[in-house]
C-alpha cells in the first residue's frame, strides 16, 4: 500500500494498547498518530510511542489534524455515540472491535467491523 492514512484509536484500554503495541500500521500504510481515552492513568502518557489525549478533546484534535480511520475500542455503551462524534468531524473510516454494529445511520463514514466472537465460532464448524 503506497498511500498513507493517519489513524486514532478511540480506547487506549487492553484492546486499544494490543493495536498499539503489536498491528504493524506503518507496514500497512497508516500512521497511528494518537489515542484517546477517560482513564487519568493513561492520559498525557505515551503508549508504544504514541501520545493518548483525553477524549473531551476528541473533535479539536480531529478538526486540527487530517485523521483518516479511528479505530473503536472502547465499550459497546458508548460506541455509537463515538462512530457519530467522529463522522461528524469528517474521519472518512472506522475500524471497528466493539461488537456493536453501527454502520446505520452514519453513510459517510466506512465501516470494518471485526468480532472476535464470530470468528471464533466460525473455528467451530
Amino acid at each position: 500500500m503506497n498511500r498513507n492514512h493517519t489513524v486514532a484509536i478511540l480506547g487506549a484500554g487492553n484492546l486499544g494498547r494490543a493495536l498499539m503495541e503489536n498491528f504493524p500500521f506503518a507496514d500497512n500504510g497508516f500512521c497511528l498518530e494518537a489515542a484517546f481515552d477517560v482513564d487519568p492513568e493513561l492520559v498525557g502518557k505515551r503508549l508504544s510511542g504514541t501520545p493518548v489525549y483525553h477524549v473531551d478533546g476528541l473533535e479539536d484534535y480531529l478538526r486540527e489534524h487530517q485523521v483518516s480511520v479511528c479505530v473503536l475500542t472502547v465499550p459497546a455503551g458508548v460506541a455509537e455515540a463515538m462512530a457519530r462524534r467522529v463522522a461528524a468531524c469528517g474521519v472518512s473510516g472506522i475500524w471497528n472491535f466493539t461488537n456493536v454494529e453501527l454502520t446505520s445511520g452514519i453513510s459517510s463514514v466506512r465501516f470494518e467491523d471485526v468480532h472476535f466472537a464470530d470468528s471464533l465460532l466460525t473455528l467451530s464448524y
